[in-house]
Parts: structure tokens; sequence; C-alpha cells
């Protein structure tokens, strides 16, 4: 539930309210998580309180520039492979353990950041991450807010997406206007809440997440099949 008490000045308040008893499910939730799952619905509540009514949204897709997009993949993967050709040391924990989980975690930190895609219509939200692409219809969205420099959409089941936008600050002109993270949240808590202002036609073009979710899953493939190889070869 979330509410602004009557006082002057009062902030937005979210409060986590059951409207009748049942079992939780069984979910481990750290405390970053749970301000997460509070921060989110209290930011579009105070959007909404102040976004003025307007004419329907256009379909459109919203993300990082397409050359980022196909060829960020396969350069993180050559970089890493020839790090681990070069100065990964002997041994199953210099050889193969670290290059697997640093180089994972690099991949998916870096490119994951520069490849992420959205596209709203009026079947709904479309987020185009780093290996998947996720689909809801606007019946399943409840807010999106920028924390601590991701953009998080937020279901109505508590099911929640990040997306890393801090190449956004690098790249400012390409998300100048309209486009930027901030805005991008904002567009997405008000077609969940206005149905009036939502999208009237289908995406038009090349579906979302195409081709650069195929391409990150090839590179990743082929850096983890090049680790496995070098470690065995050596």
């Amino acid at each position: 539930m979330v509410f602004r008490p009557p006082a002057p000045d009062a902030d937005w308040l979210a409060v986590v309210a059951h409207e009748r008893p049942a079992t939780p499910k069984p979910r481990r939730r750290g405390r970053r998580f749970r301000e997460e799952e509070l921060a989110v619905p209290a930011q579009a509540a105070a959007l909404l309180a102040e976004a003025p009514d307007g004419p329907p949204e256009p379909a459109r897709r919203i993300g990082m520039p397409r050359l980022l997009r196909c060829t960020a993949g396969p350069l993180a993967a050559l970089l890493l492979a020839g790090y681990v050709h070069f100065l990964a040391g002997a041994g199953g924990l210099h050889g193969l353990v670290q290059p697997l989980f640093i180089g994972i975690a690099a991949f998916v930190t870096l490119v994951g950041a520069g490849t992420w895609q959205i596209g709203m219509d009026r079947d709904g939200l479309t987020v185009a991450s780093l290996l998947r692409v996720r689909r809801f219809r606007w019946s399943e969205v409840n807010a999106a807010a920028v924390q601590r420099g991701r953009l998080t959409v937020q279901c109505v089941d508590g099911r929640q997406v990040h997306l890393d936008t801090w190449p956004a600050r690098v790249l400012g002109k390409r998300f100048g206007g309209p486009d930027t993270p901030l805005a991008v949240a904002g567009t997405i808590t008000v077609l969940a809440h206005r149905p009036r202002r939502r999208p009237a036609e289908a995406m038009s073009g090349p579906p979302i997440g195409v081709p650069h979710v195929l391409i990150n899953r090839t590179a990743l493939a082929c850096y983890l099949l090049f680790v496995l190889g070098h470690f065995l070869l050596r």
C-alpha cells in the first residue's frame, strides 16, 4: 500500500499489506531487494500524482544504439579470451575457475549494461536484457523506477527486471530528451496505470532483442568453450 499522510510537505510512504491472510512464498529476500520493492511503488505514486493526463503514447522502442548492442558481446568475449590466453596462470584455480567466474561476471556486467532494449506497444511491455527477452501484458506491470543506477521494472506479482543504465551517463546525447532512463521509467509507470495513455498500434520493425540476444548468447558460449579448451590443451 502506497499513501501520503495529510500533513503539509509529507513524503510518500510504502508499506507491505495483505488483502487477506495467505501463506507467503518461501523466497529469500535481502535488505537491498526489500528496499527496491518498496521504493519502486513509492516513486511511481509520486509520479502518478503529478503526471498530467494526455493523448496515447506512440508505440516505440528504446535502448542502446544498435551498433553497440550488436558488437559489445563479441568485443567483450575477445578481450576476455585475450586475457585468459596471455595472463591466466596454471592449475585448476588460476587456469579454469578464475577465468570462468571473473569472465562471466565481467561479461554480464559490461555487456548487459550496453545491450538492453525496451519496446512499448498496445500488447504490452517487452524487455530485452543480456540473454533474455521478457514480455509482459500491461495488466502485469506495476511500476518502474531508476534505483542505484538501474532501471527496475516491477510486476504486480513481485517479479522485478533490472537493467544497468550507467552507460546512459556516458551517452548523454543519445539518451537526451524523452529517452533518458528516468523518463522511460515514468512512461512505463503511466502506461501501466492509465489505459487511455497506452499505444493504439503494435510495434513495427524487427522484434525487440533481435539480433543482440542471439549474438550475446553465442559470444558467451564461445568464451566458455575457449576457456575450457585453453585449460585442457595447455
